[in-house]
């Protein structure tokens, strides 16, 4: 996601077209390195499994399990934000993704929340990564955490002027 101005996503632009064009490139990264996407709308029978969106392995005609688990959320309350997170807390993929939109005066607390989560989790998986990305009105923000709910930061990208 190097270049947001190509996503066509812009401050104020509604929520449904960033979920709709956020899901979409996630959608088409996860065909491009060759898996199995959920949903799919060029797929019928790849509907929606669990959460927003999942990158899965299928061997033949068997199913082999999740590689990356997404859920999105829009909401600026922290617990609509940290259900949607508990979400991933309780699916098995080594790479779980949560987009969303705090207000500017959550994103400071947001690693806190997020790692105490993790931490609290009773079912933690060894070697499972969480990577969330945060939109204000000026930026991008990242952070990913291991399954300890150690957080690292990835920075802040300014949107495009």
């Amino acid at each position: 996601m190097k270049d947001w101005a190509s996503l066509g996503v812009y401050w104020g632009s509604g929520d449904e077209d960033w979920t709709t064009k956020l899901l979409a490139w996630f959608r088409a990264e996860g065909k491009k390195i060759g898996f199995d996407v959920y949903p799919d709308p060029d797929t019928p029978w790849h509907s929606e499994y669990l959460l927003d969106l999942v990158w899965c392995i299928e061997k033949g005609n068997a199913y082999a399990g999740l590689v990356l688990a997404l859920e999105s959320e829009w909401s600026q309350t922290w617990s609509d934000i940290l259900d949607d997170f508990d979400k991933l807390l309780d699916v098995k993929a080594p790479l779980k993704v949560l987009l969303c939109d705090p207000s500017s005066s959550q994103i400071r607390d947001l690693p806190g929340h997020i790692g105490h989560q993790i931490r609290e989790h009773q079912n933690r998986v060894p070697g499972e990564q969480y990577l969330v990305v945060a939109f204000d009105p000026k930026s991008v923000h990242a952070w990913t955490f291991d399954c300890d709910g150690n957080c690292a930061g990835l920075g802040t990208r300014p949107y495009p002027s």
